[in-house]
């Protein structure tokens, strides 16, 4: 099924597919430098139908150096999002919300040494000397 991944450190947000096992929402959340656990579920009000938006629960109190801000929701979120819909029982369904309007309403962040947030316009690099 349809899911769509809001990637801040590629700086993406693309259509990937999603089998409906929750424990693989895990996988597509997961980057290399931020391993997620836990998530919790985010419904901007402007999402089609039944669509929630998960993130890593966790994601604010880890050392994140990538984030994203979304139409309808207060504060930035600490690494991947995945959005997927839910039938009337709340077993995932595929997306209704179109990939494009998801796109228009994302801004990706970065922290810069100082600790600031600034956008990010290109994907995240490895840093040379190994440190994240």
């Amino acid at each position: 099924m349809k899911g769509i991944l809001i990637d801040p450190f590629a700086c993406t947000v693309e259509e990937v597919e999603h089998d409906g096992d929750y424990r693989n929402i895990y996988t597509l959340l997961t980057h290399e430098t931020m391993k997620v656990t836990t998530f919790e579920a985010v419904y901007p009000a402007w999402f089609a139908g039944r669509d929630a938006l998960f993130v890593d629960e966790e994601g604010l109190l880890k050392d994140c150096d990538r984030f994203f801000v979304i139409a309808g929701n207060r504060q930035p979120l600490a690494g991947k999002g995945l959005v997927l819909g839910a039938d009337d029982e709340g077993d995932t369904t595929a997306a209704l919300t179109p990939t494009q309007a998801i796109r228009a309403r994302v801004m990706f962040l970065e922290v810069t040494e100082g600790g600031a947030l600034l956008v990010a316009e290109k994907p995240w690099q490895p840093p040379v000397d190994g440190t994240t």
